[in-house]
């Protein structure tokens, strides 16, 4: 048999222990066949599972019992061993250090030829091994952890064999040296093959996915469709939390029909409903998530039927929900809602969207920060973020309030928007004659204010026809004085509208392809033309604003991880010259040419985690809503 392309094939590939008597041996891997392509390949699966034995194997530290294990049709276990064709850089599970050798002469060691004490200094660095002349003996696990990765790294071997990378690093740590190896990997096209438990080091960085369960092989292929579609509820929680709903169960729950039993919690939106027979027992956070009790109300039985309801579906049940501000109350009655989400990456620490070292970096002059005012004993979060041509900056919270910000950013007024039980508003501009709209998303309104804070009027009401919204998220305003609204919820759209509620035209619907949606999250008008944030779907869409028609299908030169808001940033005789986007999985913001070409990627100096919303003021100062860490960032931008 010779390899398929791609980097290594296993061809029935079985391993067994082999500190037991033959007759006793079990399988510590099971025949597995699968081929490893080339990159970044992660394999998970519970201890035990022989994640260790088949890494032990990839590097050749061991022989299979049975079957072939080929690197570029060359056969790792020939009775006669030839030089293998690829170099492999190990990082076992034991770290595998030498005892007496320092740190620095670990990593002089495997660096290549000809690099400099300078370099080595470097990686020292990065890694955080000062003092560098300990020895192994007196490093913490963690620093043991780090030395072995560090000396597989700075090899630049072409190929890694890493065993569960970044298991003892602290998560500040893990977070900043993962994007910059993955960053560094890719720019050397070095393939690398990990083990880990940790989901974040694999949504959005691994191109391939091997999950082991009791030395089988489960699934495997991208991560992003094995988190979508795993075919057991064991797998699915490999990649983070979800929610499992067998078909037996989808009609107690659910008034829809499930496109798989696999819901993650971003997929679930819990909203009042006095009619529904779901009844809504407790409600706890959990990190970023959501934990809810839910009883499912049913009709006493009778006695033929008891034993069908003794085998039917439990009527309570534990669900998992992200992204989702408020709640009903508890003890309400409620009814769940499918959002059809196409991936959300970095629930946990943002690590989508790995930046590449080859891409410009948005030179920041400065950074401030700070944190909103509490509304009682609520610490708020920002969501949406506009600026007026006066320079204050207008900020929508988790609280429900719309708080407005002078130049030298002081809360000069604060208001809250007339209803916000429900949900939060997301979308916020400044109108041409100086009041202020507001995207009311969970009301499907347009609220308008006066710019005291008084109400002027509202427009808009649950529903799919002209001037009517599902959850509308974002606004904005030409210079003729139309609103443009885009809107979520199964009819992703965006309305050209009067700031009366008149329906101009439409653009846009839900699905994939061109011209479509999957929550369309932020909106800016230049030159007659829409560009239209399309989160789920990863780009940007622009629209003529007349005819409503798509235009420009090859703006989309950069990669980009669920687009959430989009700002126009300087101009030139009224045309935008550049963009400026969040990016909610990566927490990265990205400066785009009006052109689409990819002009810088921005880091805080405090990774942004869960990005909301941005926006650029006359001054050339950029704001963004870091909403994960509850917090507002000013950049002052350097030309």
């Amino acid at each position: 048999m010779s390899a398929p392309s791609g980097l290594c094939q296993l061809d029935h590939v079985l391993a067994l222990a082999r500190t037991v008597p033959a007759s006793a041996r079990r399988e510590r891997l099971e025949t597995i066949t699968t081929t490893i392509p080339c990159g970044l390949t992660a394999i998970m699966g519970p201890s035990g599972a022989g994640k260790t034995t088949l890494l032990n194997l990839l590097a050749g530290f061991e022989e299979p019992s049975s079957g072939k294990l080929l690197w570029n049709q060359t056969a790792h276990n020939q009775a006669i061993h030839e030089p293998l064709t690829l170099s492999i850089a190990w990082m076992p599970a034991d770290f595998g250090l030498w005892p007496d050798l320092t740190i620095a002469e670990h990593l002089q060691a495997t660096a290549p030829v000809g690099s400099s004490q300078a370099q080595v200094e470097d990686w020292i660095s990065l890694f955080e091994l000062h003092p560098a002349h300990r020895l192994p003996s007196q490093l913490s696990q963690g620093e043991q952890s780090r030395l072995s990765l560090a000396r597989a790294v700075i090899s630049k071997a072409p190929v890694l064999v890493l065993d569960e990378p970044c298991v003892h690093l602290q998560a500040s740590l893990t977070h900043s040296l993962w994007k910059s190896l993955t960053g560094f990997w890719k720019e050397q096209q070095t393939n690398v093959i990990y083990s880990t438990h940790q989901p974040e080091l694999v949504l959005g960085c691994a191109d391939h996915l091997l999950i082991l369960e009791e030395g089988k092989l489960v699934a495997s292929g991208r991560p992003v469709d094995v988190y979508r579609s795993p075919e057991t509820q064991e797998v699915a929680w490999m990649l983070g939390a979800t929610n499992w709903f067998s078909k037996t169960e989808q009609s107690l729950w659910w008034s829809e029909e499930l496109p798989h039993a696999n819901i993650r919690p971003e997929q679930v939106e819990v909203l009042a409903a006095s009619d529904s027979s779901i009844v809504m027992e407790s409600l706890e956070t959990v990190g970023p998530l959501s934990m809810l009790e839910l009883r499912a109300l049913r009709e006493q039985a009778t006695q033929p039927d008891a034993r069908r309801m003794e085998d039917g579906p439990k009527t309570s049940r534990t669900l998992w929900v992200a992204g989702q501000r408020s709640f009903p109350p508890v003890g309400s009655r409620v009814r769940l809602r499918w959002l059809p989400l196409l991936l959300f990456i970095a629930l946990l620490l943002n690590l989508s969207g790995c930046w590449k070292a080859d891409e410009p970096r948005v030179a920041i002059a400065e950074e401030t920060r700070w944190m909103l005012p509490a509304d009682g004993p609520l610490v708020p979060a920002p969501r949406g973020l506009c600026v007026s041509s006066a320079g204050e900056l207008l900020v929508l919270d988790t609280a429900g309030r719309v708080l407005v910000y002078d130049r030298e950013h002081q809360l000069v007024r604060k208001w809250h928007m007339p209803e916000y039980s429900v949900g939060k508003a997301e979308g916020i501009c400044v109108l041409n004659d100086g009041r202020i709209a507001v995207a009311d998303t969970h009301y499907h309104r347009v609220v308008i204010f006066h710019p005291d804070g008084t109400l002027s009027h509202t427009f808009g009401q649950e529903g799919k026809g002209p001037a009517e919204f599902i959850y509308p998220v974002a606004i904005t305003q030409d210079p003729e004085g139309f609103l443009y609204v885009c809107e979520y919820g199964s009819n992703d759209r965006c309305q050209k509208l009067t700031t009366e509620g008149q329906m101009v035209l439409e653009m846009g619907r839900f699905g994939l392809g061109p011209g479509e949606f999957q929550r369309p999250s932020g909106v800016v008008w230049s030159e007659n033309r829409l560009y239209i944030v399309d989160a789920f779907n990863s780009r940007v869409q622009v629209f003529d604003a007349q005819t409503g028609k798509l235009l420009q299908n090859d703006f989309n030169q950069a990669e980009l991880a669920y687009p959430y808001d989009i700002a126009s940033g300087s101009r030139e005789a009224g045309k935008a010259i550049d963009f400026w986007i969040v990016e909610y999985a990566s927490g990265q913001v990205t400066r785009l040419s009006a052109n689409g070409e990819l002009l810088g990627r921005g880091f805080a100096a405090e990774p942004l985690r869960t990005p909301w919303g941005v926006c650029y003021d006359p001054e050339g100062r950029l704001y963004v809503a870091d909403t994960g860490n509850r917090r507002i960032i000013c950049w002052k931008i350097s030309r």
